[in-house]
């Protein structure tokens, strides 16, 4: 199967022979050789977690000196049998080694379970004497050589004195078979004492100093990035301040320039303008007019003239309309003394052109 723990066993150095490859994701599983482990049945006070915890503790304190170790399998029975009230449970013994602090599993646990009747497994040291009842191990025996007929006899007098192999029909020795190891094996398994191991505080605190370490490495190297980030961005913007205050100062000189050239095309041109001033001379040459106010736009003159003296209005439209730069003109009064007289200002060529139709005309 894919996932499947990685099965092994400590030899006599202490070094990790393995027994079935690991496969892609699993635990590291150690096996227990059956030479290493102690056997015996307990009975349960129930089928809750507190009685299991009671049968726990109870073993613990009947172990052996070396046996650190302890594996309590309940067993599995159809709740509607006779017996069901009397609940039994398989429990193993074993001694932990300090170069693996993981999963410890008895190997009879290991191996495919049998369901009922006697069997003699060949194991990793030795050769295991099996009672299975409905696929729960209810009496186990280990032998350093294969068992003769006369230890096999006591094997099952001994267990049916205890009435677990009552239901054994064939009383006789077995053929010594290989189990192979089970398939359903569980990927991850924690128990108490592996969990306790695991989360104790000071590896708890080993932890969190880590993770903190870690978190404040990614922070500090997040905050040095930034930093010269920032300090190469306020760089180039100190750069491209200085040009572009550059680029303004030639962006308002340049509209300044527009601005002045705007207003001197609306005034007109030079020859335009001498020569409305030169048509007004001629007019206020003639009177006792003065300008008090003049406005020049897109060829529209407008002029505020002021006199001592009462002022004749058709006399200073006949003096102006007599001038050919000056079209469209119109005088308004504003009191006795002063005049708004309006005009447009005609350039050279237009007074030209003017001057030479009014010749063809003339007969």
């Amino acid at each position: 199967m894919l996932f499947t723990p990685r099965l092994f066993v400590l030899n006599g150095q202490k070094e990790r022979d393995t027994l079935r490859k690991p496969a892609l994701i699993g635990q590291s599983v150690c096996i227990v050789p059956r030479a290493d482990c102690s056997f015996r049945r307990l009975r349960l006070a129930g089928r809750s977690a507190d009685a299991k915890k009671a049968a726990i503790l109870k073993v613990r304190n009947e172990a052996l000196e070396d046996e650190d170790g302890v594996k309590l399998v309940p067993d599995n029975i159809d709740p509607s049998a006779e017996n069901a009230a009397q609940l039994y449970a398989s429990v193993w013994g074993y001694a932990t080694h300090p170069s693996h602090s993981g999963r410890y599993l008895p190997e009879t646990l290991a191996q495919r379970p049998y369901n009922n009747g006697t069997r003699l497994v060949r194991g990793l040291s030795g050769f295991e004497g099996q009672i299975w009842t409905q696929g729960n191990l209810v009496a186990s025996r280990w032998w350093a050589r294969q068992p003769t007929p006369q230890q096999w006899d006591v094997f099952i007098s001994a267990a049916r004195e205890t009435r677990v192999a009552d239901s054994v029909d064939d009383p006789s020795l077995p053929i010594a078979v290989d189990v192979p190891w089970r398939d359903d094996i569980a990927v991850i398994n924690f128990d108490k004492d592996r969990l306790s191991t695991l989360f104790a505080p000071a590896k708890l605190a080993m932890g969190a100093a880590l993770i903190a370490t870690c978190f404040g490495l990614y922070t500090s190297g997040q905050y040095l990035r930034q930093s010269r980030l920032i300090s190469k961005i306020e760089t180039q913007t100190a750069a491209l301040k200085d040009e572009t205050e550059q680029i303004q100062s030639e962006r308002r000189r340049a509209l300044g320039n527009m601005m002045y050239v705007r207003r001197y095309r609306n005034m007109g041109d030079n020859g335009t303008v001498l020569a409305g001033f030169g048509a007004l001379s001629n007019v206020l040459g003639r009177t006792d007019l003065g300008i008090a106010r003049i406005s020049l736009r897109d060829g529209a003159l407008e002029i505020r003239l002021e006199g001592e003296d009462e002022i004749s209005v058709p006399d200073v439209v006949t003096l102006l309309e007599a001038e050919p730069n000056l079209a469209d003109v119109s005088v308004a009064q504003d009191g006795d003394k002063i005049l708004i007289v309006k005009a447009q200002l005609l350039s050279p060529s237009q007074t030209l052109a003017a001057l030479s139709s009014a010749t063809e005309v003339q007969p």
